[in-house]
Parts: structure tokens; sequence; C-alpha cells
């Protein structure tokens, strides 16, 4: 089936095998783009969404390599009569913005956004609303992101800013922030995402990806990330949302725990926050339990991250109401159960749920982890 060929990759396809032989990455990952593009163009919608999901739970699909390769293949598929009747099943691919699978949605959306200019950012953010997840509408509006910082470099953070949700806004500038930091040292990612200080939500939006920078210069322990993240010019935005990048590194394994070795409350609670992001795939049992079972800032910060993931707390508007349900109260301790809760909140202000009553809460300030942990 197609999972027993995916978990091979190599010569999973004719023609792949000359490709492993390639010295020159960049050339490597346009010759296995191809290759794949070759085999998708055949494939049924239902088939193309089984066959790219089921890369990101191989080896290669947990590799940088493997989502640039499907970012040639979803250029590919962009081009021709048939793309834009494609565009709601690539849209519904990916779950979370760095799978592998999510580098198809990613090249389709570049091509869309090249060939269609403001139309094309336009359609795609549109088709984003239809994603039928939250995972799947993050990561549809951060290839947006992508888009717009590679051909519309001059208007892309406020193509961004003039989405109508901020959750979206978030996203989109993600994406801006991931692309224009490729290839930087940590000083100069640390520099470019310092000179965003006019603005503490860009600043702190781009170093999240400062923080995702650090994997790829083999900066990988507690004490390492904290001494990039504190370097020179480094604000608190700049800080937390490197704390909050980092996470990718230290949550490699799929747990909350390694947080605990940052410096700061802050940072822990920061890290811990994006582990339902990084293993989405995981059940809602799973991630509330390792939430459970953490101590102090990195606890509350996990349960606020599964809450404005959106998968505990409600069930329906009935159990919105009253503010938090019997799975909440059972997983969680008090200070966790109310980071839950209010994540829960946030996140349905800023994808436009008809609940707006917040009692308050600065969601912006809850996202960025500052709402007292």
């Amino acid at each position: 089936g197609v999972l027993a060929t995916v978990s091979t990759h190599v010569a999973l396809l004719p023609g792949e095998t000359g490709c492993k032989l390639l010295k020159n990455e960049q050339v490597r990952v346009e010759c296995r783009g191809k290759v794949m593009l070759g085999t998708m163009r055949q494939m049924s919608d239902a088939k193309l969404v089984t066959y790219a999901r089921a890369f990101d739970s191989t080896a290669y699909g947990s590799t940088g390599e493997c989502h640039q390769v499907m970012h040639v293949a979803g250029r590919g598929l962009a081009r021709g009569a048939a793309a834009v009747g494609r565009a709601t099943t690539i849209y519904r691919i990916a779950q979370n913005p760095s799978s592998c699978s999510s580098g198809l949605q990613h090249g389709f959306t570049e091509v869309m956004i090249r060939e269609g200019g403001a139309a094309g950012a336009s359609s795609v953010a549109q088709s984003c609303l239809q994603a039928p997840t939250l995972g799947g509408r993050d990561t549809c509006f951060h290839g947006l992101g992508h888009g717009v910082e590679l051909h519309g470099k001059a208007t892309s953070i406020e193509t961004c800013e003039h989405l109508e949700a901020s959750f979206d806004t978030g996203s989109c500038l993600a994406g801006v922030f991931m692309q224009r930091l490729l290839g930087q040292s940590v000083d100069s990612a640390r520099r470019t995402c310092a000179s965003e200080g006019a603005s503490e939500a860009n600043s702190y939006a781009c170093s999240v990806y400062l923080g995702g920078t650090l994997y790829v210069n083999n900066v990988t322990s507690a004490a390492r990330i904290d001494a990039a993240c504190r370097g020179t010019g480094a604000s608190k935005a700049v800080v937390l949302g490197c704390a909050r990048g980092a996470s990718i590194t230290l949550q490699s394994s799929g747990t909350a725990k390694s947080c605990t070795g940052l410096h700061a409350d802050l940072e822990r609670a920061e890290c811990a926050s994006r582990l339902p992001w990084i293993v989405s795939g995981k059940s809602l049992s799973s991630l509330a339990r390792q939430c459970a079972s953490l101590d102090g800032a990195t606890g509350a910060g996990c349960a606020l991250g599964v809450g404005t993931y959106d998968l505990c707390c409600v069930d329906s508007d009935l159990a919105w109401a009253s503010g938090h349900n019997q799975r909440c109260a059972t997983w969680f301790n008090g200070q966790q159960r109310t980071a839950c809760v209010d994540g829960t909140k946030c996140t349905r202000m800023m994808t436009g749920s008809r609940v707006a009553n917040l009692a308050g809460i600065d969601c912006v300030a809850l996202m960025a982890g500052r709402y007292h942990l």
C-alpha cells in the first residue's frame, strides 16, 4: 500500500534511485520533486491526500529535505489547467507548517501568488478559510506568508496584517519571517528580528523562526539555546519568541519536558505551549496527560497550548457556556485548567467564533505567553 511504499522512500518511484546519487542537495531535491510530481499528477484527490500525509510518519518525512522535495512537487501541481480545481485538496493536506506534507501546500501557494499577484493571494486566503482543522488553517496561512514574502516582499507584512482574523495574521507572518530567515546565521537572524522592534508582535513572530534556525545551526541544548536567544540586541519579545521556536528542537521526541531546562518561567511556558502544534497527530488524552505531568509554568504553558489549539475544554456550545467541561477538570490542575480554558477562548475569538465573551482577556498577550501563567 501507500504507507509501505512511502516508508522506503528511496527508489519508491521509477527514476528516484538516480536522484539519490546526486551530491548537491538542491539538485537532488529538484530531481526527487520532479519524480514525485509525475506520480502525483496521476492520482485522484483522495489518493493524493493519503500519499502526501504518509510521508509525515516516516524517518525521511522528519527531514528538511522531504519538506523541500514537496515544495518542488507543489510548484509543479500549481501549473496547468487543473491547478485551481485542486486547490481545495492541496490546502487540506497538511496539519502543521513544519511537516513534510506541508511543503506541497507551500510550493503550490508560491506559484499561485507569483502568477496571480494580489488576486492570487486573495484566492489562497479564501481557500485557507475552508480548511477542515485549525492546524490545516494555520499551515495554509503560513504558506501564504511564504508566498507573499517571495513574490511581493515590499508588502508582505501588510498583506498579512490585512487578514480579518488575528490568528490568521499570526500564521501568515510566521511564513513571512520563516522565508526571510532562511539561510541566515543565528546572530544574523537575531539582528533581523530585533530590527522589527517597532512592532513587538512582529519582532516576536520573527523570533519564533529565529528559534527554528537553531536546530540547523546545531544549537540543541537548553543552555546553548538560552545563550543564542538572549544574545546581543535581544528584546523581551525576541527572547520569548525564540523560546517558542526552539521548542521544535527540544521537543523533537514529542515531549514538553525538555522545556524545563530553559532560563525563566515565561520562556519555559512559551516552549511548552507549542507542543500540540508539533505533535498534532497525537491523541487529545496523550497531550493532556503530558501537560498534567509537568509542574509550574511548563505545565501551564503546555495546557495553554492545548487550549489554543482548540483540542480540549469545549465540546459544545453548552460546555462552552459553562466555561469548562469534565475532561478539563479531570486532566488539569487549577492553574493548568485556567490556561487551557483561556487558550480555547482566545482561539475561538481569533477564528471568528460567535462566542465573544472573553472577560477582558488580552488574546494577543495570551498568545505571546504573557498572561499570568
